[in-house]
């Protein structure tokens, strides 16, 4: 039960957090520097995929989206019928919050809110903007990673 309320709670927040910068931040609008401009708010409306590729193929992008979300959640159920394995059900957490996130945005809105943009101290990453489901997304599969290979170091 903990696993599926750690989730609905990351949806939660990613959620609260685009519907909020949608009413203070202006769509496309100048960036507003936070945390000493280590990162800068900015509202985008992406219907493609990271970066905006594929925007033209919304539709196309949509579906692939719900069909990886159905996997995701799909492994999210599995990792819960296992005993232990605690980083595994984090990181499953994670994903399927993620995922949920902005394939709700994509479905209930046409596009997904992204309103956080790296500062310049990033270097070559300062122009991604993202959102919070992305970065469970992120560091969900590296979680996942994880587990998978101190799992099998374990067994070596």
């Amino acid at each position: 039960m903990k696993w599926f309320l750690l989730a609905y709670f990351l949806f939660e927040v990613d959620n609260k957090t685009k519907r909020r910068a949608e009413e203070k931040l202006k769509k496309g609008g100048q960036p507003v520097p936070v945390l000493g401009g280590k990162f800068l708010l900015q509202r985008m409306s992406n219907k493609g995929m990271a970066g905006g590729t594929l925007s033209e193929k919304s539709d196309e992008i949509r579906k692939a989206s719900t069909a990886a979300a159905s996997i995701i959640g799909l492994n999210f159920l599995i990792e819960l019928t296992r005993k232990g394995r605690p980083l595994s059900k984090i990181a499953s957490s994670l994903l399927i919050a993620g995922a949920a996130g902005n394939l709700y945005d994509r479905w209930a809105r046409g596009s997904v809110t992204d309103f956080l943009r790296l500062g310049k101290r990033f270097g070559k990453l300062s122009g991604a903007v993202f959102n919070f489901a992305d970065t469970f997304i992120l560091s969900g599969g590296f979680m996942m990673i994880l587990s998978i290979l101190l799992k099998k170091g374990k067994k070596g």
